[in-house]
């Protein structure tokens, strides 16, 4: 099983390399109002600082005699309980939200055509004999049908494939007459008062959960769940070069002989070309499991 939270940690990895950023622990829990967070070490940092727990950031308003005084849900995080021990990250380059965010907008972008990554997914209608449209509703993550069967009574337990000729979709439907909009239209197959089963590639589910199954919650399989670590990472680095243009607050503290401006699209293009060939490599795969049923 792979965790949102190992995501984040490998594409922290792939980012700092062997930087790394000061960090403390809580050592008590906090709720989701708490203000004050008592820290077991006092790495250096002063009011405005900013600090990661979990999938929450939080703004240092003040600093206590045990810890700091913050103010909650900074930065669109969301303010949430934090278990003792729990790890915060102090003025992280990228933080867990940060790179959370970054993670589903890669598991969002991984079922558009131009990468053509899915699930499988199925429902189920009962057939009857005059109707030829039927809905296929509550499909919010539907993108395109794989393939149709029916059940026959007996004890064959046959389920044979509607040719792909015999059936039509509609996404566009009337949504007075089809939940939802989208509609099937069967000109053949199926068996009076026994199922239809629809197949169809489906997107990806967003994580929400520090603790969240990659592969249970959003639906990625578990081959491909280093693509998002590499993909979340290109994303956070694509942003290096509007941060260094950014003329409104302190430059970058290393020499511009140590750091060019260009380094950052230097250190992007292998993590770009590793992405690529991932992502080829299980639409690939999905397409030898999941063919185009003809027949």
């Amino acid at each position: 099983m792979t965790t949102f939270h190992e995501v984040i940690e490998r594409t922290r990895r792939r980012l700092m390399t062997t930087q790394r950023e000061a960090i403390s622990t809580l050592s008590s829990a906090v709720d989701a109002v708490d203000t004050a967070w008592p820290l077991t070490t006092s790495p250096r940092f002063s009011e405005n600082a900013r600090l990661s727990c979990d999938l929450e950031d939080v703004y240092v308003a003040g600093i206590g005699s045990s810890g700091a005084n913050v103010v909650r849900g900074q930065y669109g995080s969301t303010a949430a309980e934090h278990a003792i021990g729990a790890t915060v990250h102090v003025n992280p380059s990228w933080s867990n939200w940060d790179i959370a965010q970054a993670v589903n907008d890669e598991l969002a972008d991984l079922s558009s055509p131009s990468n053509g990554l899915f699930r499988i997914r199925s429902v189920d209608f009962d057939f009857l004999a005059p109707t030829q449209g039927y809905t296929l509703s509550g499909l919010q993550d539907f993108l395109d049908v794989w393939r149709v069967r029916y059940n026959t009574p007996g004890p064959s337990n046959d389920w044979p494939i509607v040719p792909r000729d015999k059936w039509r979709t509609d996404q566009a439907a009337d949504t007075d007459e089809f939940t939802g909009g989208v509609q099937i239209v069967l000109r053949e197959g199926g068996w009076p008062g026994h199922k239809v089963r629809v197949s169809y590639r489906a997107t990806f589910d967003a994580l929400t959960a520090i603790d969240d199954d990659i592969a249970a919650v959003s639906g990625l399989h578990a081959e491909a769940h280093d693509i998002l670590s590499l993909g979340a990472a290109c994303r956070l680095l694509g942003g290096l070069g509007a941060q260094r243009a950014l003329m409104t607050t302190q430059p970058d503290p290393r020499r511009s002989a140590e750091t060019q401006s260009r380094d950052a699209a230097i250190a992007l293009g292998p993590l770009m070309e590793q992405r690529e060939e991932r992502v080829r490599a299980e639409a690939a795969r999905l397409a030898r499991k999941y063919p185009q049923a003809t027949r």
